[in-house]
């Protein structure tokens, strides 16, 4: 008896365990991420600070350029077909990173004014 009640906790434990793992995916997908920060910023019952909306604002974007240029080269590669080789393929992708590099670009050069703004507001404030 003792033995078939350690055989069931085992197996409902596996089991649970199994089920969990499968149902467990580490980080959430862009498109989850993406609904997420969408609800976040069109919620009308809380009232988010200035500067977590305009986080959230900016991370939405990232997430939407990196969901197009997922499904671009998606496309590129599906119009390759089974039978393309490595070469092919890469090709395909570094045409898709040519694609997207000015915008990811664009949006580097924005952050990076928007840290040195911050940096020299900060440096007055100091001085």
């Amino acid at each position: 008896m003792k033995k078939l009640i350690t055989l069931l906790l085992t197996v409902t434990v596996f089991a649970s365990l199994a089920n969990a793992a499968s149902t467990f995916r580490g980080k959430r997908g862009l498109d989850k991420q993406l609904e997420r920060i969408e609800a976040a910023l069109n919620d009308t019952e809380r009232e988010i600070p200035e500067q977590r909306r305009a986080y959230l604002e900016r991370r939405a974007e990232v997430l939407e350029l990196q969901l197009q240029v997922r499904q671009s080269l998606k496309t590129a590669i599906e119009e390759l077909g089974e039978d393309a080789t490595k070469d092919q393929i890469h090709a395909a992708r570094q045409a898709v990173r040519e694609e997207y590099k000015e915008q990811f670009e664009a949006m580097k050069a924005e952050r990076r004014a928007e840290r040195e703004a911050r940096r020299a507001a900060r440096d007055t404030v100091e001085s």
